[in-house]
């Protein structure tokens, strides 16, 4: 069963930049998933599927404090936690939203125990002639 999706409206300042609802006063969404990692073990999501497959999906990420998560898209290469070395990764440190794709796949890796991860999605509702 597909699940409701909550819109989130998505307006343009004087200056042409995007600018949300009072830029953080979102409604609560009726799309959710929480859960809990493991330390050093990759997890791995699947955004839901939604009535209409041709709206924009933004995906808002809640951490637990003070721990950092590395986020990927699934089909990114292997996801590894940092070892105190310079490297090139597509993964992202703690990151607050990201467009994604009903789905679509999502790796989450820490290397503290007991991270909790909630994630919100929101439809993407522009106005017209934005």
């Amino acid at each position: 069963m597909a699940a409701r999706l909550t819109s989130l409206s998505i307006v343009r300042d004087i200056n042409g930049y995007p600018q949300t609802q009072a830029n953080d006063a979102r409604a609560f969404s009726s799309a959710n998933q929480d859960f809990t990692l493991t330390a050093s073990s990759i997890t791995t999501v699947t955004v839901p599927s939604f009535p209409n497959a041709n709206i924009g999906v933004l995906a808002y990420f809640y951490f637990t404090p003070n721990k950092e998560v590395y986020v990927l898209p699934a089909a990114a290469p292997t996801l590894t936690v940092a070892s105190g070395t310079v490297r090139e990764t597509l993964a992202t440190i703690n990151p607050l939203t990201r467009p994604v794709v009903q789905g679509q796949s999502i790796q989450f890796l820490t290397a503290d125990t007991g991270v909790t991860v909630s994630i919100s999605y929101y439809a993407v509702l522009t106005q017209p002639g934005s």
